[in-house]
């Protein structure tokens, strides 16, 4: 089940809408808005700072993979979406790492 959901979003069969809206930007989105509030947490606590950077950087595979499968289901679009959502999906990883 979690290999075909991988698999989906790295060939692009998903459709746009689906992996930009549920899985990026609400998915995506809640993992990395909780992920930085658990890492807040280790950092306040007494807990090693590599292990505050792990919690804050883990979910990087998953916003990477739904970039990837934006980028890719975007193929399927017209240019106008194609490049919207592409930008979109670049932006929208740079702030979910950063933030």
């Amino acid at each position: 089940m979690i290999r075909a959901y991988i698999r989906e979003r790295i060939d692009g069969t998903v459709p746009l809408g689906t992996v930009f809206w549920r899985d990026m930007m609400l998915v995506g989105t809640v993992l990395a808005v909780a992920s930085t509030a658990v890492a807040l947490a280790v950092f306040a606590g007494d807990a090693p700072t590599a292990l505050g950077v792990f919690v804050f950087l883990s979910p990087l595979p998953y916003n990477v993979l739904v970039t990837m499968g934006v980028w890719k289901a975007a193929e399927q679009a017209t240019p106008v979406w194609r490049d919207l959502a592409r930008i979109t999906a670049l932006l929208w990883l740079i702030a979910a790492t950063i933030l």
